[in-house]
């Protein structure tokens, strides 16, 4: 990007940024996670740079809401490419690295409640996400007599940018008046009735999980 200002959010460069401003060294790559041969490149990529890999998180994601009738060839392959297959092409270049160097690290895949129910209307998603818990389990087996750990976290609804109906619903509600809670409040009714807690999760609930299961706490 030829944008200089740090205030102008450029996703993963931004982090590393970040990351770079506090002394922690950070390398900022872009791969299409469908190819595996860009996977496969990133990987050795990384290996180039800091020499090892001790940890992988897969958090891609792509979301469709479509009836099973009305869903197309290209929706449902897009949807179960990026959340499926892009999990699979990073665990298998980063397990084979992992196995070949001896290295007893650990894998976290980013599934959803949409993996262990499904839901009217995303039956891509779902799919995709019940299909990634399934390869985190055989996974798991297959790399616990190496001493690396495979999980799943499979968050509830956060309010991202994920699905782009949330922030149309909620441009509109705010043009109406309403305060950004009670936007909140209206744009995930359905989640907030679903949840004990009755709100919604927030990102750093998920990434603090996500570190517990890459640490050595969570052996």
């Amino acid at each position: 990007s030829s944008v200089e200002s740090h205030d102008c959010w450029r996703g993963v460069y931004s982090v590393a940024e970040e990351l770079q401003s506090q002394g922690i060294e950070a390398l900022a790559l872009r791969a299409d996670v469908t190819s595996s041969s860009q996977v496969d490149a990133t990987v050795q990529a990384i290996l180039g740079h800091f020499g090892r890999l001790d940890y992988l998180v897969c958090a891609s994601g792509s979301f469709a809401r479509s009836n099973v009738v009305e869903t197309s060839d290209e929706v449902w392959d897009s949807v179960i490419r990026t959340n499926l297959y892009g999990t699979f092409f990073l665990c298998r270049a980063v397990a084979r690295q992992m196995l070949s160097s001896g290295i007893q690290g650990a894998i976290v895949n980013v599934s959803s409640r949409s993996g262990k129910m499904g839901d009217p209307g995303t039956a891509a998603y779902c799919a995709s996400k019940f299909g990634v818990n399934g390869l985190t389990q055989s996974l798991a087996l297959e790399l616990a007599p190496h001493g690396i750990r495979v999980n799943a976290v499979c968050p509830g609804r956060v309010p991202t940018d994920l699905n782009p109906e949330w922030g149309s619903r909620a441009s509109e509600l705010l043009q109406q008046g309403l305060s950004t809670q009670d936007v909140t409040s209206e744009v995930h009714r359905d989640a907030i009735r679903a949840t004990p807690l009755g709100r919604l999760a927030r990102t750093e609930e998920i990434a603090s999980v996500v570190a517990f299961l890459c640490s050595e706490d969570a052996s």
